[in-house]
């Protein structure tokens, strides 16, 4: 079955198909392989190889009977698993491979048999609770345990059983023959009597549920299936529930998704070029706090629930690192910002493909009543990248202009594969909706169907669905048009190199299919604040804009350079001054006091930055009078203190100055190594 090849991997099938019992005996292989079979076998797979379990002598008359259905519906399922090496087919007769059992330990959820717990009693024990369930003793211990059995595997006699205990019996009862639980009868290293005053009680003395270890109980597997109405299961159904879908137009779900793919990579690249500038704080506990989501939310116009989850993309992508209490880019980052837009898209959903974690845990509602934080410690689901590859393979298996129905969808990645959506964060129903929200927010899906990109990836060709998606994305801009409004537009796709440069010269007025900037004196500025100059500015624009700058823009850099750096602005803690231009500029070279940093600022006036005290104190250790100088120009005088001792009851306070410097700069680790080439792997 090519689900089953695509979830466990050819080479994980229990074993070849063997000719005849001698050859499966000799062939078995390990219990945990077949384990992973039945992990990722369907419901109907499952429930066959289950009722396997439990059958003596299976035929397949007797599977038909316990799975109430027709043979020829049993024999398909049973091909199936004739071709996967579980079992064999001789006849009507049904050959178990002997792995088999061990590898379903509790088949149909049922607990132990209560036929050794019987035997295993006395005489006198066994004969008093043969008497509570109406069993006439006589005979043997072997008769009485068959009578016992025998009342206890009917559906009636367990059913009036359970109405006559004290209230709350038929609860539990009902509860523990669904599946198999362990009903709490003891408190810590206490386990009171039981008597019929409890519902407990009333169970364990009639052997409707039996002792699974000290201070539990559980239901065995007789009385379950007695319950259940002999049957193991409420409804087999061979071939699953169909996967129901409904008429989409191509062209508007394409755009829709190319338009979504497309958001997800400038959106992210947007919150991380924040970080660049203003690391994000990561809260004392953990994870990214509700203040810092709202800022992204404003600033990428998305609810602060898909923000968290770009956060948790760009985290699992290693796009983003931890430094001390602060988020920002790691070098693979800027790895990233040098490939097109559907190369990034790509990076991206591959590394969804590939999370251990369901990222719309993010931003959803915890057992606290909280949103969970993103960046926040996640439990491990190894189950959660199957979960996504099968959504994607179930789509897949629509054409074209065909979108599932979530409920139905649903309904059938539970059937293909029940065990993936047990044990998640959330229900079953809920972890589909939410890997299909997930594969609908990257733009793999639109509207519940697949994108041309999202089908490529579904068909194993993920190295070629940033190729597909390319092609519905705005070309690359490689030139910009100068107006003489001072404003630039930009039609096409721009790159990160070529948007970062235009960020630190014009602002944005406008973006889409073309993007629109303004220049001014104040967006000029930060040009000239990075340390450029004009004429490297003007080559800038000239390389870009086939039409030229005009001379509004030319005159403007020109005039903001001629102005710019005119008044200078600097940090000193004090200043020197002295009207002996020599002594000043001997100070300032002076090796004594170059901890200081004297500056000349002009032949009578230099600067420390040190503060005035530790300044002339440095000047007079090295043979210098400095004198102090107060605000108005005229010397401060200084009289020394007579001797004082401390009060009885004052403190001195220590003195607390000191140069230690601490150097603050760490280096990230990568979280992930990038392959060349442009492509990428999960």
């Amino acid at each position: 079955m090519a689900m089953l090849e695509h979830m466990i991997g050819p080479g994980d099938k229990a074993l070849a198909p063997p000719r005849d019992d001698t050859a499966l005996v000799a062939a078995v292989v390990s219990s945990q392989r077949l384990r992973r079979w039945f992990a990722g076998s369907d419901r109907a797979a499952r429930q066959v190889a289950e009722a396997l379990c439990l059958l003596s002598d299976p035929t397949l008359s007797s599977l038909s009977t316990i799975l109430n259905t027709k043979a020829d519906h049993v024999r398909r399922v049973l091909d199936r698993l004739v071709a996967d090496g579980v079992a064999i087919l001789d006849g009507e007769h049904v050959v178990a491979n002997p792995g088999l059992r061990p590898a379903i330990p509790h088949p149909a959820g049922l607990g132990p048999s209560l036929r050794p717990v019987l035997e295993e009693m006395t005489l006198a024990t066994l004969a008093e609770l043969a008497k509570r369930i109406g069993v006439e003793v006589r005979g043997p211990a072997k008769a009485v345990v068959d009578e016992v059995l025998t009342v206890l595997s009917t559906p009636a006699r367990v059913a009036a059983l359970a109405e006559a205990g004290p209230p709350g019996t038929v609860d539990i009862v009902k509860a523990m023959s669904r599946e198999r639980l362990e009903l709490r009868i003891g408190y810590g290293g206490y386990q009171p009597p039981q008597t019929d005053r409890s519902p407990e009680g009333w169970l364990m003395r009639r052997g409707l549920i039996i002792t699974s270890g000290w201070g539990a109980a559980t239901m065995s597997a007789e009385v379950a299936l007695a319950l259940r109405g002999g049957r193991p299961f409420e409804h087999f159904d061979p071939d699953g529930p169909e996967l129901s879908a409904r008429a989409v137009d191509v062209a508007v779900t394409d755009q829709l998704g190319a338009e979504r793919a497309l958001d997800i990579v400038g959106d992210v690249a947007l919150i991380l070029e924040s970080w660049a500038e203003t690391p994000g704080q990561l809260l004392q506990a953990g994870g990214l706090g509700v203040r810092e989501l709202r800022r992204l939310a404003k600033m990428t116009g998305r609810s602060e629930q898909h923000v968290a989850r770009l956060v948790d993309l760009a985290s699992f992508a290693g796009l983003i690192g931890q430094d001390e209490s602060v988020i920002v880019p790691t070098d693979d980052y800027d790895r990233w910002c040098s490939l097109l837009s559907g190369q990034r898209w790509e990076y991206l959903v591959y590394h969804w493909l590939g999370a251990p974690h369901q990222l719309s845990l993010s931003g959803s509602m915890g057992p606290s009543g909280k949103p969970v934080p993103p960046l926040a410690g996640r439990t491990y689901e190894p189950d959660a990248v199957r979960r996504r590859l099968l959504i994607l393979a179930l789509l897949a298996q629509l054409p074209a202009g065909a979108a599932a129905h979530p409920d139905a969808l649903a309904a059938r990645a539970e059937w293909a594969a029940p065990a993936l959506w047990r044990g998640g964060p959330t229900w079953p129903v809920q972890l589909v909706n939410w890997t299909l929200g997930e594969a609908d927010m990257l733009g793999v899906t639109a509207d519940g169907a697949l994108t041309p990109w999202g089908r490529v990836l579904a068909d194993g060709e993920g190295r070629h669905a940033g190729e597909a998606l390319q092609q519905h994305a705005p070309p690359v801009a490689y030139e910009i048009v100068l107006q003489a409004d001072l404003t630039a537009v930009v039609v096409g796709e721009i790159t990160t190199e070529l948007r970062r440069q235009l960020d630190l010269m014009a602002d944005v007025e406008s973006s889409g299919a073309a993007s629109v900037f303004r220049f001014s004196e104040a967006s000029l500025r930060r040009w000239f604040d990075a340390g450029q100059n004009s004429a490297a500015l003007l080559d800038f624009l000239a390389g870009l804009a086939p039409k030229g700058v005009p001379q509004t823009l030319a005159y403007l850099i020109e005039d903001i350079e001629r102005r710019y750096g005119k008044l200078r602005v600097g940090a000193a803690q004090s200043f020197l001054r002295s009207d002996d231009t020599a002594l000043l500029e001997e100070v300032v070279r002076a090796k004594k006091v170059a901890r200081l940093g004297l500056r000349l600022l002009a032949p009578t006036v230099a600067v420390s930055r040190a503060d005035p005290d530790a300044t002339e104190r440095a000047l007079r250790d090295a043979g210098y009078l400095a004198a102090t100088e107060g605000e108005d120009g005229t010397l401060i005088v200084r009289r020394r203190a007579g001797r004082r001792v401390p009060s009885p009851r004052e403190e001195t306070e220590p003195d607390l100055e000191s140069d230690v410097e601490m150097d603050l700069d760490s280096a990230l680790d990568l979280l992930m190594e990038l392959e060349g080439d442009g492509e990428w792997s999960p």
